[in-house]
């Protein structure tokens, strides 16, 4: 190893300026040639260019689209899981017990989330076998998706000893209006399974949501009942509307839904559209699109009418389809909401903002502000990413991230800024400003370029899963001792010409916590990576702590090359 240390270096970065993001956009009267849209709906006609008049909003999703048509919002809203939904009130406890009936749950006390990290200030502590049930909640559209959720931190990783079947388990019952248990047996791609009541089910390791699917109710007052199988730390208890999409784009539906699907990383999409499981043939009034094309949709918002769960802003589970999206604002919040999901995109010009505290399971790559899923390369650029578990995730090989900016709230282990899966991509130009959380990570995935970006990063306070020590890292390249050679390794990756500012931090309210950051953590053993020419500095404000700070992490690693970086501490 090779380095370049020097005493003092003025450093004359400007801050975020260069980088352009979503502009409001006037009005206009559609030309002759185009077609006006002022409902929701299904806008299919190939060749066309569809333009919003006035804003529009759906109770459920609002927007289905054909291929090879541009969908042109004119600076307009479209507003999907708009429909007068409630929520359970208190349902993260940050009231007490308010609301809520303990009477079979002798021993439920508020825990601060300062002892156990999880979402606002307060979690419920329950002893094996209580229960707990809320009030009732008004349910206004019937035969639609809904989901009965259940937060639970689960252990932390020290004390579950290897053996994950002690984590905290739940199960979760949906009550009708005279009290009576509701049962669903709902039809999915691979079978019919009883999706509530759901029984003694855990989050994966890292805590997480575990929830009943509600299917085919008729609207009313239900209320939510959950109980406890161990000793459990629960938290935003509630029912929502689930599987919403403000634009959608259905080649075919992926009718999964259950939470073990989610539990095991199946994708679902458009659930309540679909005329035939087995196949995922959608239903008659929603385009079925096939073979390769493209759709463009620019110029406006979209938005969430509600704090849903599983809900998308822009959702496509058309194959060969690329999504192309220009100067549009798309907001969405709730569980496991997302702003984009869909195979390739070339994203320009645009601000995502997604209030996504937690989600079903954090060891998917999945779930992130914006999901590019497939593996053809897309394009990311000139665009602003604000929240999320993650902001961007892409898989496809030879994809471009550059001159966007990123501001994650990690919440969950490993949902990076930016989760780099496509082999052969480059990412440059961008900066990274976490609240909290690390910047980009590369994990088993080769020829990866990242140069010329800027990375503030700071140490974050314990998480669910950690309590003893946790590392916050601006790049993190790992493969966990693949063998040489492994087709599965990360190697021939190169970082160069990146500035770091990495910002230690002791947490005195966690005395035995120890933070870590890093500008650079690597576990890489398959092959060559090389990190050099970067500028790092490190700044450790609370010096004589149990804070560390440093600018390289090298754990179980073989081979690499790390040169010539300026280095000051």
């Amino acid at each position: 190893m090779k380095c370049l240390l020097f005493p003092a270096i003025l450093w004359f970065f400007a801050d975020y300026l260069s980088h352009a993001q979503y502009h409001p956009t006037s009005h206009r009267q559609p030309s002759p040639t185009e077609i006006p849209v002022s409902a929701p709906g299904s806008f299919a006609q190939p060749g066309k260019t569809y333009v919003l008049i006035n804003d529009i909003s759906s109770p459920r999703s609002a927007v289905f689209l054909g291929k090879d048509v541009i969908l042109d919002l004119n600076g307009f809203t479209i507003t999907c899981a708009d429909g007068n939904y409630n929520h359970v009130k208190n349902s993260g406890f940050e009231d007490g017990l308010t609301g809520w009936d303990i009477s079979k749950a002798p021993g439920a006390k508020i825990v601060s989330t300062a002892v156990h990290a999880f979402i606002g200030k307060n979690v419920l502590h329950l002893n094996a076998g209580e229960e707990i049930v809320s009030d009732y909640v008004l349910l206004p559209g019937a035969n639609r998706s809904y989901c009965a959720i259940c937060g639970v931190t689960g252990r932390y990783y020290y004390d579950m000893k290897g053996d994950l079947s002690n984590d905290m388990r739940v199960s979760i019952f949906v009550e009708d209006e005279k009290g009576g248990e509701v049962r669903c047996l709902t039809t999915y791609a691979d079978s019919a399974k009883v999706s509530c009541p759901l029984i003694n089910r855990s989050p994966r390791l890292g805590g997480g949501f575990v929830f009943a699917h509600l299917d085919g109710l008729p609207a009313g007052r239900y209320r939510v009942r959950v109980r406890a199988e161990n000793d459990c730390l629960v938290d935003e208890i509630d029912i929502r509307p689930a599987m919403d999409a403000g634009v959608a784009i259905a080649g075919k539906t992926h009718p999964f839904g259950h939470y073990d699907h989610m539990y095991n990383n199946a994708h679902t999409a458009f659930f309540d559209y679909t005329a035939d499981a087995v196949t995922g043939r959608p239903v008659e009034d929603v385009p079925a699109v096939h073979g390769s094309g493209s759709v463009i949709i620019r110029n406006g918002i979209i938005r969430n009418g509600t704090e849903g769960f599983l809900s998308w802003g822009i959702q496509s589970a058309a194959d060969s389809i690329r999504v192309i999206l220009d100067n549009l604002k798309i907001e969405n919040s709730g569980i496991n909401s997302t702003a984009v999901d869909v195979e390739q995109a070339t994203i320009t010009n645009c601000t995502f903002n997604v209030d996504n505290p937690f989600i079903i399971n954090r060891h998917g790559s999945e779930f992130y502000g914006v999901d590019l899923r497939g593996d053809r390369p897309s394009e990311v650029s000139f665009s602003e990413f604000y929240g999320g578990q993650g902001c961007l995730s892409f898989k496809g090989k030879g994809s471009v991230i550059h001159h966007n900016l990123f501001v994650n709230r990690q919440k969950v282990t490993n949902h990076y800024s930016i989760m780099a899966m496509g082999d052969g991509s480059k990412i440059f130009g961008n900066m990274f400003r976490p609240e909290t959380g690390s910047g980009i990570e590369i994990f088993r995935k080769k020829y990866i370029e990242i140069f010329d970006n800027e990375f503030h990063i700071e140490a974050a306070p314990p998480s669910c899963e950690y309590n003893d020590q946790l590392s916050t890292n601006a790049i993190r390249i790992a493969d966990y001792g693949a063998p040489r050679g492994d087709k599965n390794g990360a190697y021939g990756n190169k970082v160069y010409n990146n500035r770091f500012f990495i910002n230690g931090r002791y947490f005195p309210e966690y005395p035995d916590f120890v933070p870590l950051a890093s500008a650079v953590f690597y576990s890489a053993s398959a092959g060559e990576n090389e990190i050099f020419g970067n500028d790092i500095i490190i700044h450790q404000a609370d010096k004589g702590t149990r804070a560390e700070a440093y600018a390289f992490y090298i754990g179980n690693a073989d081979g690499g090359s790390i040169h010539d970086n300026r280095i000051v501490t």
